[in-house]
């Protein structure tokens, strides 16, 4: 183990023993092997301590640091306090890397030093590693990043992340008042004053699961989000708000979800999104399942696929009121 590894790798683990040996495997067989894993045992009751454990034992490169259940954003600042590279990646405990990843990330931050934080698109998988999609976000320059970030359009994937830790450390790593939805506000401060990009290439592979982190009946990601873009217009002069503090923006923005009834609405178009993934894995029966569940919470559900889509790309004018 080198004294000071190039890239950092921060991972945080609760109860992930499922797909966890998958995703350490993905980062300690790069191609570039100049790199340490800082993984967070965030007060797993499965088997995920035992695991970290053991290969801590086989591979030095890996840091074990073992919390109380606190949650993702508290477990990766953590990480983030003790990683000794010179550039931070992320990957989730149920991701896999490509082999290059990091070879072809730190290329690029190396080559291009305007830019501080550089992604990739992925690869989706199921639960047993087939393909079952891809995100289509091609190259984006750092302007493309900044417009569909503040239309809320498919974005960066957090586990696709390297970002230059001096860059991460002047801007306080994570905000903890965002439980969920710590990347999509992390990113809104990063392009205030600093530069992003995304490789065309598939350089991680996302699970998609209803065991996914994102996934949350209560839709606290995309309320965080809300909160996490309102804050960042105001910051930048696009909004000028009486109480922009962070508490009362959670409060207003959970009034207006309940008062459109989006959770019922978002739950529908989620079923429709695992009918679609059961389909591409070939799991008809599943399929059809999660669609009737689909149709089940709103029968309406092509057209309130069209209204959220518009929601979702300017959703301030129907929120301010």
């Amino acid at each position: 183990s080198q004294a000071h590894p190039t890239v950092s790798v921060l991972m945080s683990v609760h109860n992930g023993e499922k797909y966890l040996p998958q995703a350490m495997h993905s980062v300690l067989g790069q191609d570039d092997d100049d790199l340490e894993l800082v993984a967070v045992d965030d007060g797993s009751t499965d088997a995920s301590g035992r695991i970290l454990d053991e290969m801590g034992s086989r591979d030095s490169r890996v840091k074990v640091l073992k919390r109380a259940h606190s949650g993702l954003t508290a477990s990766l600042n953590a990480a983030l306090s003790v990683a000794g590279g010179a550039f931070v990646a992320r990957l989730d405990a149920d991701d896999r890397n490509v082999p290059q990843r990091f070879e072809a990330q730190r290329r690029y931050l190396m080559e291009h030093r305007e830019v501080s934080l550089i992604g990739s698109n992925a690869v989706l998988i199921d639960e047993h590693g087939l393909e079952v999609g891809r995100t289509s976000l091609g190259y984006l320059d750092h302007q493309a990043c900044v417009s569909r970030l503040e239309t809320m359009a498919a974005f960066i994937p957090h586990s696709s992340w390297m970002v230059r830790s001096e860059v991460m450390r002047a801007l306080g790593g994570y905000d903890e008042f965002f439980r969920k939805a710590q990347d999509y506000e992390f990113m809104c401060r990063f392009s205030e004053g600093h530069r992003m990009a995304c490789l065309p290439e598939f350089l991680v592979e996302l699970r998609k699961t209803r065991t996914s982190l994102t996934f949350d009946s209560d839709f606290l990601q995309y309320r965080y989000a809300l909160v996490a873009l309102i804050a960042h217009f105001c910051r930048i002069g696009r909004l000028d708000l009486v109480r922009p503090e962070k508490s009362f923006l959670f409060e207003a923005v959970s009034r207006w979800f309940d008062d459109l009834d989006l959770k019922r609405k978002l739950l529908a178009q989620r079923e429709l999104s695992f009918a679609r993934v059961a389909f591409a894995g070939r799991h008809y029966r599943e399929s059809i399942s999660d669609l009737w569940h689909a149709l089940l919470h709103d029968p309406f559900l092509v057209l309130s696929r069209q209204e959220l889509a518009k929601l979702r790309s300017d959703p301030i004018p129907s929120l301010l009121p």
